[in-house]
């Protein structure tokens, strides 16, 4: 099961972190579709890639789609999440971060490296 969740505003950013995991060789899979989520398929690998796709949308639906996304992976073992920023800080950044920080509670803190 993975121990480590990413993720990013788009698919892009979710495949890029995952090939720079596997190269530290790390096993990745990337969600396309939260509705077909196959725990089957994550009991191989140790890190999951999820786009969000909320680089160009309200920040609301930004933060909704976050924290949709970690409430998905809640009971699925995961031990470190991780927010990918766009490396040009485009997008909701602030809201993102603040739907995993909400999500994830009060002693938890973000480390922000663009």
């Amino acid at each position: 099961m993975p121990s480590l969740a990413v993720i990013a505003d788009d698919l892009t950013g979710a495949n890029a972190t995952g090939v720079l995991l596997k190269k530290m060789d790390y096993t990745t899979y990337t969600m396309m579709n939260s509705g077909r989520l196959e725990t089957k398929l994550l009991e191989s690998c140790d890190c999951i890639m999820f786009p969000t796709d909320s680089r160009g949308v309200e920040k609301e639906i930004a933060y909704n789609r976050v924290m949709n996304v970690a409430k998905l992976l809640k009971d699925k073992g995961i031990k470190i999440f991780a927010k990918r920023i766009d490396s040009t800080m485009r997008g909701n950044i602030g809201s993102e971060t603040d739907a995993l920080l909400d999500y994830l509670g009060e002693d938890t803190i973000a480390i922000s490296a663009p």
